[in-house]
């Protein structure tokens, strides 16, 4: 989750993130910045040739779960 006051809301207790968090590989919470280098390579032409693709930018949750 992104480190925004609505996932604060949702996820109001410490417990409950660090749980969240000890399941992904980098652990921490996402920052909006933490997708500015994707979206900067996916709007050039360096990814002229991906196509049909689910990028996971989730600091390795995915990978984890």
């Amino acid at each position: 989750p992104v480190a925004t006051e609505v996932e604060r809301a949702v996820n109001p207790t410490l417990d409950l993130r660090r749980m969240q968090l000890s399941q992904q590989c980098l652990q921490r919470s996402m920052v909006h910045t933490d997708l500015v280098g994707l979206m900067i390579f996916l709007s050039t032409p360096a990814s002229a040739f991906i196509t049909g693709q689910t990028i996971a930018c989730d600091g390795g949750y995915t990978h984890s779960s």
